[in-house]
């Protein structure tokens, strides 16, 4: 089990690592950014999706994040997710 930052920001929801904000989107079936390492688990990712990058993300949500978590990740886990203690906890369990 892993807990890490999680907040909402300018209406959109980011997952918090050591490298940076993550776009938590359920709705895109695919993740982009950084090589990620997530609960002992590492994702060699691309680094854009259909053309869009992190910077133009980052431009789009108006919060400055390096990349999205889609469902090709967010899929491989299990989330309690907390917004008013400001955590998301997640597991493979």
């Amino acid at each position: 089990m892993t807990t890490l930052p999680f907040h909402l920001r300018n209406e959109h929801l980011f997952l918090e690592t050591a490298g940076g904000l993550w776009l938590f989107d359920t709705g895109a079936p695919r993740s982009f950014g950084p090589t990620l390492t997530l609960a002992g688990e590492q994702f060699r990712l691309s680094s854009s999706y259909l053309g869009l990058t992190a910077d133009t993300l980052s431009r789009f949500v108006g919060v400055e994040c390096i990349g999205v978590l889609g469902a090709d990740v967010l899929g491989r886990f299990d989330f309690v997710l907390d917004l008013r203690e400001g955590k998301a906890t997640t597991s493979t369990d």
